[in-house]
Protein backbone atom coordinates (compact mmCIF):
# COMPACT_ATOMS: atom_id res chain seq x y z
CA UNK A 1 0.00 0.00 0.00
CA UNK A 2 2.98 2.49 0.82
CA UNK A 3 2.34 5.96 1.75
CA UNK A 4 -0.43 8.28 0.77
CA UNK A 5 1.51 11.87 -0.74
CA UNK A 6 -0.65 14.15 -2.85
CA UNK A 7 1.04 15.10 -6.25
CA UNK A 8 3.84 17.76 -5.66
CA UNK A 9 4.37 18.88 -9.33
CA UNK A 10 1.73 21.91 -9.35
CA UNK A 11 0.54 24.25 -6.71
CA UNK A 12 -3.62 23.75 -6.70
CA UNK A 13 -6.26 25.15 -4.99
CA UNK A 14 -6.25 22.70 -2.01
CA UNK A 15 -2.75 22.08 -2.22
CA UNK A 16 -2.93 26.34 -1.46
CA UNK A 17 -5.16 25.74 1.08
CA UNK A 18 -3.21 23.42 3.07
CA UNK A 19 -0.28 25.87 3.08
CA UNK A 20 -2.46 29.31 3.75
CA UNK A 21 -4.34 27.63 6.47
CA UNK A 22 -0.85 25.91 8.01
CA UNK A 23 0.69 29.65 8.32
CA UNK A 24 -1.92 31.15 9.44
CA UNK A 25 -2.77 28.75 12.24
CA UNK A 26 0.87 28.81 13.52
CA UNK A 27 1.08 32.97 13.11
CA UNK A 28 -1.83 32.78 15.41
CA UNK A 29 -0.33 30.62 17.81
CA UNK A 30 2.58 32.34 18.08
CA UNK A 31 0.31 35.84 18.36
CA UNK A 32 -1.32 34.35 20.72
CA UNK A 33 1.91 32.76 22.88
CA UNK A 34 3.62 35.78 22.94
CA UNK A 35 1.76 39.10 22.29
CA UNK A 36 -1.66 38.58 22.82
CA UNK A 37 -3.89 35.74 24.40
CA UNK A 38 -6.91 36.72 22.77
CA UNK A 39 -5.12 36.25 19.04
CA UNK A 40 -5.27 32.72 19.09
CA UNK A 41 -8.77 33.48 18.16
CA UNK A 42 -7.28 33.74 14.56
CA UNK A 43 -6.46 29.84 15.45
CA UNK A 44 -10.06 29.35 16.65
CA UNK A 45 -11.35 30.91 13.68
CA UNK A 46 -9.36 29.02 10.76
CA UNK A 47 -10.65 25.46 12.49
CA UNK A 48 -14.39 27.04 12.57
CA UNK A 49 -13.73 27.90 8.77
CA UNK A 50 -12.17 24.19 8.08
CA UNK A 51 -15.56 22.95 9.54
CA UNK A 52 -17.70 24.73 7.85
CA UNK A 53 -15.71 23.51 4.39
CA UNK A 54 -15.98 20.29 5.41
CA UNK A 55 -19.53 19.96 6.08
CA UNK A 56 -20.75 22.44 3.47
CA UNK A 57 -18.01 22.81 0.90
CA UNK A 58 -17.55 26.19 0.83
CA UNK A 59 -13.96 27.86 1.52
CA UNK A 60 -13.59 31.11 0.94
CA UNK A 61 -9.58 31.11 0.70
CA UNK A 62 -10.29 29.04 -2.06
CA UNK A 63 -13.12 31.01 -4.03
CA UNK A 64 -10.78 33.44 -3.79
CA UNK A 65 -8.05 31.32 -5.47
CA UNK A 66 -10.18 29.34 -8.62
CA UNK A 67 -10.89 33.44 -8.88
CA UNK A 68 -7.36 34.19 -10.00
CA UNK A 69 -7.00 30.97 -11.86
CA UNK A 70 -5.41 28.45 -9.96
CA UNK A 71 -7.23 25.26 -10.60
CA UNK A 72 -9.07 22.86 -8.19
CA UNK A 73 -9.10 18.93 -8.23
CA UNK A 74 -11.72 18.35 -5.29
CA UNK A 75 -14.27 20.89 -6.21
CA UNK A 76 -16.34 23.17 -8.74
CA UNK A 77 -16.81 27.04 -8.88
CA UNK A 78 -20.49 28.01 -9.88
CA UNK A 79 -21.52 31.52 -9.71
CA UNK A 80 -18.34 32.64 -8.47
CA UNK A 81 -18.01 30.54 -5.62
CA UNK A 82 -15.71 27.54 -5.17
CA UNK A 83 -17.53 24.65 -3.71
CA UNK A 84 -15.33 21.38 -2.33
CA UNK A 85 -17.41 18.23 -3.55
CA UNK A 86 -19.77 16.84 -0.37
CA UNK A 87 -21.16 13.56 -2.15
CA UNK A 88 -19.15 11.76 0.48
CA UNK A 89 -16.92 11.47 3.30
CA UNK A 90 -13.39 10.95 1.28
CA UNK A 91 -9.80 11.26 2.73
CA UNK A 92 -9.33 14.81 1.61
CA UNK A 93 -12.84 16.29 2.95
CA UNK A 94 -12.15 14.16 6.33
CA UNK A 95 -8.57 16.22 6.74
CA UNK A 96 -10.51 19.26 6.90
CA UNK A 97 -12.77 17.95 9.80
CA UNK A 98 -10.27 16.42 11.92
CA UNK A 99 -7.85 19.67 11.55
CA UNK A 100 -10.89 22.10 12.00
CA UNK A 101 -11.84 20.04 14.96
CA UNK A 102 -8.45 19.49 16.68
CA UNK A 103 -7.70 23.49 15.84
CA UNK A 104 -10.98 25.03 17.57
CA UNK A 105 -10.91 22.27 20.98
CA UNK A 106 -7.23 23.28 20.99
CA UNK A 107 -7.16 27.00 20.47
CA UNK A 108 -10.10 27.16 23.06
CA UNK A 109 -8.20 24.95 25.49
CA UNK A 110 -5.49 27.20 25.33
CA UNK A 111 -7.05 29.80 26.56
CA UNK A 112 -9.64 28.12 29.59
CA UNK A 113 -7.61 25.74 30.48
CA UNK A 114 -4.03 25.87 29.64
CA UNK A 115 -1.58 27.38 27.40
CA UNK A 116 0.16 24.65 26.52
CA UNK A 117 -2.10 23.62 24.62
CA UNK A 118 -0.86 26.20 21.89
CA UNK A 119 2.20 23.80 21.35
CA UNK A 120 -0.48 21.45 19.96
CA UNK A 121 -2.01 24.22 17.44
CA UNK A 122 1.69 25.52 16.50
CA UNK A 123 2.34 21.77 15.63
CA UNK A 124 -0.62 20.91 13.65
CA UNK A 125 -0.21 24.16 11.61
CA UNK A 126 3.36 23.56 11.10
CA UNK A 127 2.06 19.90 9.72
CA UNK A 128 -0.11 21.42 7.22
CA UNK A 129 2.23 23.76 6.04
CA UNK A 130 4.74 20.39 5.74
CA UNK A 131 2.03 19.33 4.21
CA UNK A 132 1.82 21.59 1.33
CA UNK A 133 4.99 21.74 0.68
CA UNK A 134 5.72 17.82 1.11
CA UNK A 135 3.10 16.17 0.06
CA UNK A 136 3.21 14.02 3.25
CA UNK A 137 0.66 13.92 6.42
CA UNK A 138 0.46 11.96 9.38
CA UNK A 139 -3.25 12.22 9.34
CA UNK A 140 -4.03 11.83 5.73
CA UNK A 141 -1.68 8.30 5.86
CA UNK A 142 -3.83 7.38 9.29
CA UNK A 143 -7.19 7.97 7.71
CA UNK A 144 -5.54 6.10 4.41
CA UNK A 145 -4.62 3.36 6.41
CA UNK A 146 -7.75 3.13 7.70
CA UNK A 147 -9.64 2.80 4.48
CA UNK A 148 -10.46 6.30 3.63
CA UNK A 149 -10.53 6.57 -0.26
CA UNK A 150 -8.48 9.47 -0.97
CA UNK A 151 -9.52 11.92 -5.04
CA UNK A 152 -6.49 13.07 -5.52
CA UNK A 153 -4.46 10.48 -7.04
CA UNK A 154 -1.56 9.53 -4.69
CA UNK A 155 1.57 9.11 -5.78
CA UNK A 156 2.47 5.41 -6.34
CA UNK A 157 5.39 4.02 -4.25
CA UNK A 158 6.84 2.43 -8.00
CA UNK A 159 6.23 6.12 -9.37
CA UNK A 160 8.42 7.36 -6.19
CA UNK A 161 11.04 4.99 -6.78
CA UNK A 162 11.52 5.10 -10.42
CA UNK A 163 11.70 9.39 -9.58
CA UNK A 164 14.82 8.22 -6.87
CA UNK A 165 16.47 5.63 -9.40
CA UNK A 166 16.14 8.97 -12.02
CA UNK A 167 17.17 11.99 -10.04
Amino acid sequence: MGLYIVRRDAWYTERAVWGIAGVVIATGTVLGAFVQPWLVGIVTVTGLFALVTAFTGFCPVSTVLTGLGVPTFLGTRRGGIYRMRTDRWYLERTIYLVVGTTQTVGSILAVVHHPGWLFFTGFVGAMSVGFALSGFCPVANALWFLGLEPRLSPIAEEARSELRRVA
